[in-house]
């Protein structure tokens, strides 16, 4: 069984179990499976063998996720977007995808339920799941947006189950990231890269099936979200994600918080330490949570040390690795015993 027939099975044992949260609005297993599965007849239909990236652009949505799997389904990578980077930055990331198609949250949210079903996977382990771009050179491309009446046009005839063909080195997603000379260019991740990636990850921190909410503070356009949402979705878990207005209002965010029943954090240190500013930020607020998942930026023996002392039930792990390694490829839990070395890295 892949990644996706995985993350598809709880949309058949559990269809009404919450895949999703973001600004209240829930997305569920069975929901996701049958959306992912019409966005997928469509591309199938509309492209045909054109297996040129989908691009998709939005920021935190549950129409994010049926997009990003609805073009792995049709064996096209996808490329995250999100709406807060500047228009001139994502011009030039389409540009450099040559995307086919620039998916937004409004035109996924016209799929019609009654035509969704459930086309034939071919992706294999070795496909690529999605693409990070970085800094490098540009190149020619040109986006065609898909309008909702696009989707309303369809006739239900096409929403048929493609053959999926995608294999274990075929393209899954592509990331951008700033790169130093600033110039985007695009690391493509296979599917059998990302299966690897989770299949650790699972192993490491044997999450509970249908048991976990995790925590989505990164952007999709970020790698680290990667953690969160595959990680989530490979064990029938909830995806809380929250948006860059609730960050922006500490008094909403901890309310939001308290209220989460987050069980792995999985964030940016310096965002831990953000919140760490506010006293009550503990496992009173977050009594649920059992361990910290931190990628992305530095982890100061400070902020490890602080949230040892007000989580004391909680496991706090460090990570690291580059993109091109699929999000990490190392992995330490850090605990008392660690911070005070002499020598720490």
């Amino acid at each position: 069984m892949d990644l996706i027939e995985r993350i598809d099975r709880w949309g058949a044992v559990a269809p009404e179990a919450t895949a999703h949260i973001s600004d209240r609005k829930t997305l569920t297993y069975g929901q996701l499976r049958r959306r992912s599965d019409a966005l997928a007849s469509y591309l199938t239909e509309r492209f045909g063998d054109d297996r040129s990236p989908i691009a998709v652009l939005g920021h935190r949505e549950p129409e994010m996720l049926i997009a990003f799997l609805g073009a792995v389904k049709s064996c096209r990578p996808y490329v995250p977007l999100d709406t807060a980077l500047p228009q001139q930055r994502i011009d030039k990331i389409l540009a450099t995808s040559r995307a086919a198609l620039v998916l937004t949250p409004e035109d996924v949210r016209q799929l019609p339920e009654s035509q969704m079903r459930c086309p034939s996977r071919g992706l294999q382990g070795d496909g690529p799941f999605y693409v990070l771009f970085t800094s490098g050179s540009t190149g020619a491309g040109a986006a065609l947006v898909l309008t909702p009446e696009d989707v309303r046009q369809l006739p239900e005839s096409q929403m048929r189950c493609p053959s999926r063909g995608l294999q274990g080195d075929g393209p899954f997603y592509v990331l951008f990231t700033s790169g130093s000379t600033g110039e985007p260019k695009g690391v493509i991740i296979t599917l059998a890269c990302l299966e690897h990636f989770v299949t650790w990850m699972l192993a490491e921190h044997r999450f509970t099936e249908f048991g976990e909410v995790f925590l989505n503070q990164a952007p999709f356009s970020f790698d680290l979200s990667v953690m969160d949402l595959y990680c989530s979705l490979a064990t029938g878990g909830t995806l809380f994600s929250i948006s860059r207005d609730l960050i922006a209002n500490p008094k909403e965010l901890y309310r939001a918080l308290t209220s989460s029943g987050v069980t792995t954090w999985v964030s940016t240190p310096s965002f831990a330490q953000m919140c760490l500013v506010e006293e009550k930020f503990s496992e009173t607020m977050l009594p649920r949570v059992r361990r910290f998942l931190f990628c992305g930026e530095t982890l100061t023996p400070q902020t490890a040390g602080q949230l040892l002392k007000r989580f004391s039930r909680a496991e706090v792990w460090n990570t690291y690795g580059p993109t091109e390694a699929t999000v990490a490829t190392t992995s330490i839990r850090v605990d008392a015993e660690i911070l005070n070395l002499p020598d720490r890295i």
